[in-house]
């Protein structure tokens, strides 16, 4: 995922039915306010495809991706609370996703622009060190047992570090 985008908005928090028209709709209204004279000529299909935007997606404002850990996170603690198995699978897929995208000889390394495709995909250089004291740890605490760190016993700072939480008294 890119580091700063925009979505389409869902009407409700009930039901968020996908609309074609919709998003292009969006799309449009983001492109046009970007411009400082609106065009009511834009083509909006040529707009996602220059800008490679994703469906859902009306603006990529930062399309590096950092090695940031807060997709597994999520999907950690999602994990451990609704014990869905399926999420299993999903961070199973985000880990080989982000290997095959990231690995280098001697670690990981951000993309600049994860618009970019296949060859054309550039690395940064740098590892910053939130890939392991982070997202490598979501990584391993997602297949670890339940138990090695309890989150009825412990909570996460912003750093990803488990602090107990103290008992009631």
């Amino acid at each position: 995922m890119p580091e700063a985008f925009d979505v389409v908005p869902c009407a409700s928090q009930i039901n968020c039915p996908w609309s074609e028209w919709l998003w292009k709709q969006e799309v449009w209204k983001k492109a046009d306010s970007l411009d400082p004279e609106p065009n009511p000529t834009l083509n909006v299909d040529n707009f996602i495809k220059k800008h490679r935007l994703p469906k859902g997606f009306i603006g990529i404002s930062d399309t590096a991706y950092n090695l940031r850990p807060e997709a597994i996170e999520s999907v950690f603690i999602l994990y451990r609370i609704s014990g869905r198995e399926n999420l299993l699978d999903a961070a199973w897929h985000m880990f080989q996703a982000m290997q095959s995208a990231t690995q280098t000889k001697n670690g990981n390394a951000a993309i600049v622009a994860v618009t970019d495709e296949g060859s054309e995909l550039t690395l940064k250089d740098p590892m910053d060190s939130m890939w392991m004291s982070q997202t490598l740890k979501y990584f391993y605490l997602m297949f670890s047992s339940p138990d090695l760190i309890s989150l009825d016993e412990f909570v996460f700072t912003a750093g990803g570090h488990p602090l107990r939480r103290p008992k009631a008294s």
